[in-house]
């Protein structure tokens, strides 16, 4: 049901649980009070039988806010008990009542849909996909194992990058975010409800000559894109840099192999396979919509635009066309009648794949209808239990916005992720693309320190604007912040041309933020006006970590010295962040002390997951060849044996040659902690990288070099 355990869950649920806090970890470390846990598990069985009810109740009324009729409702005995699978339910209802006549399109849902003996690409047959999951990832796979189109499959994720390693620290801080990321781009992208076109070439490498240039596909194909509602999946060299597009390092033939494995063990399918990296020179797999394909036309310079589009090769699209939009019901609703079971697919020897068949017509259907409603009812509640003075009040109406705040999260999230029929890739991958473009561009007029999926720090007297009369940068400049500050047409200025040293001096939390967020947006508007470009969100900062000091390294780990007072340590996949080592080594830092370690030992560190159901099965296959192996239960926590590190792989490499050289060297700079002192360290490891990506780039292309 959500992240937080059961506590969490029956909190949000408003269940009580009078002895939820009498038995914790403590207890269990120590012989168990017998009495005491006997309340406690009865208490947590009678508390499990009042979940559904409660959730039936807390998501029908989610469902009334967005008129679904009474057979849309929930009972306690089809409830789902996950968030995802509720949601799941809540979007597809949502399509089928965008038509008038839901029976007819309910019926040719069904039989349009593909058995599960029409494909036999997978060793263990699944259900497949029907017409509104004609997008799901599922369905892409399924239908286009051997080609390339299996890999518009992939979702790409949000853009997480230390955009200066070159530093360590800095001052003056405060940390931008973008209002309601995921959902503000949702409420303004439609769905296509129908059978999108899919380009798609051999998988086999020998052949990659037989596909098309970006230009050429472009040329052919570029006014039947529409808006938001396409991807277009490229791989290419590069002679300029550009750090906008992300690549997914993984062959079409090699995740079809990874595809069939996980189907045999679960009907789960992970999306987040492969490596996803930032290479300057290179892209593999990179991911392109109408938000990228507009800011690559503006932002390129002319010659860097005409060598990304004859040298980037398309390695698959996936798109509804503009000619086959259909915008009456009853039109679209006939067309589909009319198609017989054995005219849909036919199975094409030279890709070995299925090729579908069905039409290609499609009608379109706006998100706004479902996301608009859940957040203008998010917004009542949120302001209700602002000018609320009962206690109990304030818990019901934030209970009641925080359901809803996961409904919107959790649409991106079901379009995402293979486990649902109703997953939709050129919808999830546009939503990231928007949020990874903005924040790319927040970051360069910001001089943003490390971009985390909707947001970023950055330093308010640092900050960068264009001059007038003067060649602005193109890709190449924007694409690094070190030769961006060099360039002759930026001009480096304090925010609002403000004194905000002495506000942050005088710890002057109010004045500093007052009025920033519009100040910021009209910075940002100033700068990208120049590219006839705008951010696409509302802008807001966190107070809360308004700072007047920044640690940070690597990707996304960062502690800040805020003005209130209370240091926050955020590491990225550390629960416990606060452990000696992490807290030493920030401390070390932020007081430019010394920092010296007398054994290897003091770097390890332990942490904690959760065993799941395929760790479950593996402890079960041990057991069999060694019967001392202990069985793992799931669910349960086990404790990981983990190593502090400082090795080179977060940094941004021109290629994936050299990524991988860097990769196989494993230089560890956490292992000469032991002789010099961690300032020296950062500044050798950002030297080492240079020095890496110098040297492999010299011999990478002679003869004989592997």
């Amino acid at each position: 049901m959500g992240a937080g355990g059961l506590k969490t869950l029956l909190s949000s649920l408003n269940i009580p649980h009078p002895y939820k806090d009498d038995f914790n970890k403590k207890c269990m470390e120590n012989e168990i009070n017998k009495p005491t846990f006997l309340f406690y598990i009865i208490a947590d069985v009678l508390q499990l039988t009042l979940i559904p009810k409660r959730m039936t109740e807390e998501w029908n009324e989610v469902y009334k806010v967005l008129n679904f009729p009474e057979r849309d409702m929930f009972v306690e005995e089809n409830i789902p008990l996950s968030t995802g699978c509720i949601v799941a339910d809540m979007v597809e209802k949502f399509l089928f009542n965008s038509f008038a006549d839901r029976k007819r399109l309910e019926k040719v849902h069904n039989n349009l849909g593909i058995s599960e003996n029409i494909v036999r690409g997978m060793k263990k047959q699944k259900k497949i996909s029907k017409l509104i999951h004609s997008t799901s990832i599922r369905n892409i796979v399924s239908l286009s194992s051997k080609s390339t189109s299996i890999i518009g499959a992939l979702v790409q994720g949000g853009r997480t990058n230390n955009e200066q390693p070159w530093k360590y620290t800095d001052q003056y801080i405060v940390d931008l975010d973008f209002s309601s990321c995921y959902g503000t781009a949702m409420e303004k992208f439609s769905v296509g409800i129908g059978y999108p076109t899919i380009i798609a070439f051999t998988a086999n490498e020998k052949e990659r000559n037989e596909r098309m240039t970006l230009e050429e596909f472009l040329n052919k194909y570029e006014k039947e894109l529409l808006p938001n509602l396409y991807t277009i999946t490229i791989s290419g060299n590069l002679s300029f840099r550009q750090n906008l597009l992300y690549s997914k390092v993984i062959e079409a033939q090699k995740f079809q192999q990874y595809v069939e494995k996980k189907y045999e063990e679960s009907d789960d399918l992970e999306n987040n396979v492969g490596k996803l990296l930032l290479l300057e020179k290179e892209i593999i797999n990179g991911i392109i919509t109408s938000d990228i394909l507009y800011a690559l036309k503006n932002i390129c310079t002319n010659i860097e635009w005409n060598e990304f589009k004859k040298k980037m090769i398309v390695e698959t699209a996936l798109f509804y066309k503009a000619s086959d939009k259909i915008e009456k019901e009853e039109e679209f609703l006939k067309i589909l009648e009319k198609v017989s079971e054995e005219s849909f697919f036919s199975y094409d020897l030279k890709t070995k794949s299925c090729q579908d068949k069905r039409p290609t017509c499609w009608m379109e259907i706006s998100l706004h209808n479902l996301v608009n409603p859940l957040k203008t009812q998010r917004e009542i509640y949120k302001k209700l239990m602002k000018e609320s003075k009962d206690p109990e009040k304030k818990f019901y109406y934030e209970n009641k916005q925080k359901t809803l705040k996961k409904a919107i999260n959790t649409i991106y999230g079901i379009s995402a992720c293979p486990l649902f029929e109703i997953s939709n890739a050129i919808l999830a991958n546009n939503i990231t693309a928007r949020a990874r473009l903005n924040v790319w561009m927040s970051s360069r007029a910001l001089n943003g320190i490390q971009c985390i999926t909707d947001g970023h720090a950055y330093k308010l007297d640092r900050v960068y604007e264009i001059k007038e009369g003067i060649r602005k940068p193109g890709m190449d400049i924007l694409s690094n912040l070190e030769r961006l500050e060099r360039h002759k047409g930026i001009r480096k200025i304090s925010l609002g041309n403000r004194d905000w040293k002495q506000d942050f001096e005088q710890k002057k939390l109010e004045k500093i933020n007052q009025d920033l967020d519009g100040l910021v947006s009209l910075h940002l508007k100033k700068f990208w006006d120049n590219y006839d470009l705008s951010i696409q969100y509302d802008i807001e900062h966190k107070l809360s970590h308004t700072s007047e000091k920044i640690v940070f390294y690597k990707k996304a780990h960062y502690i800040l010295k805020t003005l209130e007072g209370p240091v926050i340590y955020k590491i990225r996949g550390v629960k416990n962040p606060d452990q000696t080592i992490y807290k030493t080594f920030f401390e070390s830092i932020s007081n430019n002390l010394p920092y010296k370690i007398s054994s290897i030992e003091e770097l390890y560190y332990k942490t904690e997951k959760l065993i799941s159901i395929n760790d479950y099965f593996l402890s079960i296959r041990k057991k069999l060849k060694d019967e001392s192996v202990e069985l793992k239960i799931p669910g349960f926590a086990e404790k990981i044996n983990s190593t502090f590190k400082l090795e080179c792989r977060d940094f941004v490499y021109p290629n994936y040659k050299t990524y991988q050289k860097v990769e196989k060297e494993k230089k560890d700079f956490a292992l000469e902690l032991l002789h010099s002192s961690i300032q020296d360290i950062l500044s050798k490891r950002y030297l080492y990288y240079k020095h890496c990506v110098n040297r492999i780039s010299r011999n990478i292309n002679k003869p004989g070099y592997k």
